[in-house]
C-alpha cells in the first residue's frame, strides 16, 4: 500500500513530494529538499547521479509513534522483527540520508519496542555478502542513535563452567542507549554508550534466577564492552526454609590477577554465592550443597546432559510462543521449560519397573511454566506452576502433583524486599503454605 507524488526540476533535481506508504498498519513517509534547506549540525551533501546529472538532494523520514517492523541485519538474529520509529538527533532535525552516494550519511534516532538486540552486532553482516541490503549496510556512513523505549531484550546462551548459562534480560528503557559510527567497510565503525536491564531471568543448571542489575558499556577502546550483572534464585530446604543464592558476573585482571566485578565480555565467567553460609562459603561448597559435588557429579550428569539438551532443542521452539503471549498480553515474563529429555534419560537408566504405571507422567516431571508481571516499579507478581513426581517425593497416592505458586516482590528500597508467597500443592498432604519474608542485604568488605 504505497502512493507516490516525484516531480523532476530542471536543474536535475529529483523532488520527492512524498512516497506514502503502511507496513502492518504502520505508516511511514518519505520526502527529501535540497542539502542546503535541510537543518543539522554538519554541512550536507547531496545524493547525486553525477553521470546523469540527477539530484536526489537529502532524504528525510517519518514512521508513525509506534514505529514500522523491520528486521535490521546485524542489529538483530535472523527471521526476528522489531519496531522502529525514525526521529531526528533534535527538535530541529529529522531523520535523514545524505550523500555522497558512494557512502551515503545516515543520521538520526531509532528509537526501539519490541526489538530482540543481538551481540556482536555485525555477525550477520560477515554473511552472504552478495545480499543487496547488507552490502548497501556495510558502506553507509552511521551517524544514529538507538534507545530502548519499550521490550527491548538480550538473550544469549553463554557457555560457562558445568553448564551454559541462558540470559533473558529486558533492557530498561529510558536508561542510555547506542551510538553508531563509522563506516563497517571502512574499518572506522564502532559503537559506544550503555544498556541497563534491571528485569530478566538467567537459566543455569536447573535453577531459574532472577536479574538483580546487568549492563554493558562500549568505548572504542575495544570491540568489547564492559559487563556487569546479578541474578539470584530462590531454593528451599527439607523444611520449607529458604535461601538465595546469586549468580554473579566476574572478571579476573590479568596483570594483578584481582577479581573484579565488572570487565570486557570476552573475559568474563560466573560464580555462585549465597546468603546462607551452611550452604557453604566457597563455590565449590556451595555446588556441593545443591547436588553437583565430585561423589555424586555421575549422578547429576544425567541432569547436565539432560538440561543442556533440553534448551538446544526446545528453547528455539518456545522463544517464539512465550514473546508472542507476553506482547498479547502485556506480561513482562513468560517462561516454559521442560525436562523432557532428562526424565527420557532417567526412565532408560532406572528401567521401567520402577516407573510404571506412570511412566508417560513421569516424561513431564519438572514440567514449568512462568508468568509475572510488573504492577509498578517495584511491585512484581509472578505465578510458576509446575509438574513434579518422584518416587519419595512425599505425594499422597500416584506420586505426581501439580504445585501452583503465586508470589508477589516488594523492594522497599535496594537493600530492603518483602515478598510474600502462596503455595498450593493438590497431592502433598499439607497442601497449602503462606509466607512473609522481609529481607535485608547489605555488603561485606
Amino acid at each position: 500500500n504505497i502512493s507516490t507524488y516525484i516531480r523532476l526540476h530542471d536543474d536535475g533535481f529529483v523532488q520527492i513530494h512524498h512516497i506514502n506508504g503502511t507496513i502492518k498498519n504502520q505508516h511511514f513517509q518519505f520526502s527529501n529538499r535540497k542539502a542546503e534547506a535541510i537543518c543539522s549540525a554538519y554541512q550536507l551533501e547531496p545524493l547525486s547521479i553525477p553521470g546523469v546529472g540527477l539530484n536526489f538532494g537529502v532524504i528525510t523520514t517519518y514512521t508513525s509513534p509506534k514505529g514500522v517492523p523491520l528486521y535490521i541485519p546485524g542489529l538483530m538474529q535472523k527471521g526476528e522483527e522489531g519496531y522502529f520509529e525514525f526521529v531526528g538527533r533534535d527538535s530541529c532535525e529529522s531523520f535523514y540520508i545524505a550523500g555522497p552516494l558512494e557512502n551515503p550519511t545516515v543520521r538520526g534516532q531509532m528509537n526501539l519496542r519490541n526489538v530482540n538486540l543481538m551481540y556482536p552486532f555485525s555477525g550477520s553482516m560477515d554473511q552472504a555478502n552478495d545480499n543487496i541490503v547488507v552490502r548497501l549496510l556495510r558502506r553507509i556512513q552511521w551517524d544514529i542513535v538507538a534507545r530502548p523505549v519499550k521490550d527491548t531484550r538480550y538473550e544469549k546462551e553463554i557457555p560457562s563452567g558445568v553448564d551454559k548459562v541462558y540470559v533473558n534480560l529486558v533492557i530498561d528503557s529510558g536508561v542510555g542507549g547506542l551510538e553508531f559510527h563509522g563506516v563497517i567497510n571502512g574499518g572506522t565503525f564502532y559503537v559506544e554508550g550503555r544498556l541497563e536491564s534491571t528485569e530478566g531471568t538467567v537459566d543455569y543448571l536447573d535453577f531459574n534466577f532472577n536479574v538483580e542489575k546487568a549492563g554493558v558499556e562500549f568505548d572504542r577502546s575495544s570491540y568489547f564492552p564492559i559487563a556487569y550483572g546479578s541474578a539470584k534464585a530462590v531454593i528451599a530446604d527439607s523444611l520449607g526454609l529458604r535461601s538465595y543464592i546469586y549468580l554473579t558476573l566476574l572478571m579476573e585482571d590479568k596483570e594483578s590477577g584481582q577479581i573484579l566485578q565488572r570487565g570486557r565480555l570476552n573475559n568474563i565467567r560466573f560464580q555462585l554465592s549465597t546468603d546462607n553460609p551452611n550452604l557453604g562459603r566457597t563455590e565449590g561448597e556451595i555446588m556441593a550443597s545443591l547436588g553437583y559435588s565430585p561423589n555424586n557429579i555421575k549422578e547429576k550428569a544425567t541432569d547436565i546432559i539432560g538440561i543442556s539438551t533440553d534448551n538446544l532443542l526446545f528453547r528455539p521452539l518456545f522463544r517464539p510462543f512465550e514473546r508472542r503471549l507476553e506482547r498479547t498480553f502485556r506480561l513482562d515474563l513468560v517462561r516454559f521449560s521442560s525436562r523432557f529429555t532428562r526424565n527420557l534419560i532417567e526412565m532408560n537408566l532406572w528401567g521401567k519397573e520402577f516407573i510404571q504405571p506412570y511412566s508417560k507422567l513421569y516424561l513431564l516431571r519438572s514440567t514449568r511454566v512462568m508468568v509475572g508481571k510488573y504492577l509498578a516499579d517495584r511491585v512484581f507478581l509472578q505465578y510458576t506452576g509446575q509438574l513434579e513426581a518422584d518416587m519419595n517425593y512425599g505425594y499422597e497416592g500416584e506420586n505426581f502433583g501439580l504445585k501452583h505458586t503465586l508470589g508477589l516482590e516488594y523492594r522497599i528500597n535496594p537493600n530492603l524486599l518483602l515478598e510474600m508467597e502462596y503455595n498450593y500443592n493438590s497431592f502433598l498432604q499439607q497442601r497449602k503454605d503462606k509466607r512473609i519474608f522481609l529481607r535485608h542485604s547489605f555488603p561485606i568488605n
